[in-house]
Order: C-alpha cells, then sequence, then structure tokens
C-alpha cells in the first residue's frame, strides 16, 4: 500500500500549526535583574544545577532565584558510593579503593 499523498492544504496547515522546538516554547526568566531564556540561564556561573533540574525546579514552583542558586542538597553518586560501602564492602575495596 502506498503512503498518503498529502494535499497542498494539509502540507501548509502542518507548517502552520507545527509546534515550536521545545527551546523556542521556554518563557524568558528574570533573576539578579536580567532576563535571559532557560538555555542561556543554565550556562551563566551563577547557576549551579543542570538545566534538567532548573527545569524541575521551575515546574515545581521554584522562585527563580533559588532555582538558580541553591545547590543540591545531596549527590547521588555520594550516596551510592556509600551505599556500596555499607552493603558490598569487597566490591567498595575493587572499586573505589583498588580502582578497578
Amino acid at each position: 500500500m502506498a503512503g498518503k499523498k498529502w494535499t497542498e492544504e494539509e502540507i501548509q496547515y502542518i507548517k502552520d500549526n507545527k509546534e515550536k522546538p521545545c527551546k523556542e516554547k521556554d518563557e524568558d526568566l528574570s533573576a539578579f535583574g536580567e532576563t535571559k531564556s532557560i538555555y542561556a540561564w543554565s550556562a551563566d556561573a551563577r547557576c549551579v544545577v543542570t538545566i534538567g533540574a532548573l527545569r524541575y525546579r521551575l515546574s515545581a514552583g521554584w522562585d527563580t532565584k533559588n532555582a538558580l542558586t541553591k545547590k543540591p542538597e545531596r549527590s547521588v553518586r555520594q550516596n551510592f558510593k556509600d551505599w556500596v560501602k555499607e552493603n558490598h564492602p569487597t566490591v567498595y575495596d575493587d572499586w573505589y579503593v583498588n580502582g578497578y
């Protein structure tokens, strides 16, 4: 079965109503007397989290300044390392002490 042949009207409708890429849909954020896109803020030295964490914080209702500047309270890597040390000491020794 051959693919659908799109009419010019259908093609134009799709072009006119196509969603913008995600980065164009983001609202600008204001902090420190500046207004930038979320991408620009994530590259700013004052932002201490990843863009994913920043998006999450903003969607969870954090104010912009805290979302940008509040350091994460815990490190997933550190917590995993501690868990391995407590639950699998021989693996811990191999991975973290001996470097294997």
